[in-house]
């Protein structure tokens, strides 16, 4: 009985894990990292050796924008609030900001630079370790 059982899970553990590849869409070079914005259905893939962020529809799954940034991006976060993307760069040690409506950029040279937290309004900080950008949750001191 036990036996029957394991096989009857197995076959469903496989059945429900099975995926079809639906789209190939080609990037950048070295896709490094990938976000979504749940909002807009809007792909973000970061490409490390291009320096670029591939943004991809995601209804259509189609590329519709390819974005400069920093050299050697490697990290990608959207914020669905705001529809702003971060791309932190670690070749070049800053953070790219992409405006999600329009694929404009402005660049954070200073990643200890200061941030506005979309609910209060208040400045936070940005979180910096070794020198490189990196993303952190706001402490909840903060609150």
């Amino acid at each position: 009985m036990a036996l029957w059982l394991f096989v009857a899970v197995l076959f469903l553990a496989q059945t429900a894990l099975a995926q079809d590849v639906t789209a190939t869409i080609g990037v950048g070079n070295s896709p490094a990292a990938v976000a979504v914005n749940p909002v807009t259905g809007t792909i973000y893939v970061v490409n490390s050796a291009s320096g670029t962020v591939s943004v991809i529809n995601g209804v259509t799954n189609s590329l519709t924008a390819t974005v400069n940034t920093g050299s050697n991006p490697i990290a990608v976060a959207v914020n669905p609030l705001s529809n702003m993307v971060y791309v932190a760069n670690n070749g070049s040690n800053n953070i790219t900001v992409i405006n999600g409506a329009t694929n404009t950029t402005s660049t954070v040279t200073d990643p200890n630079a200061i941030g506005r937290n979309e609910r209060g309004g208040r400045k936070v900080p940005a979180f910096v370790l070794r020198g490189s950008p990196r993303f952190a949750r706001r402490p909840a001191s903060l609150n």
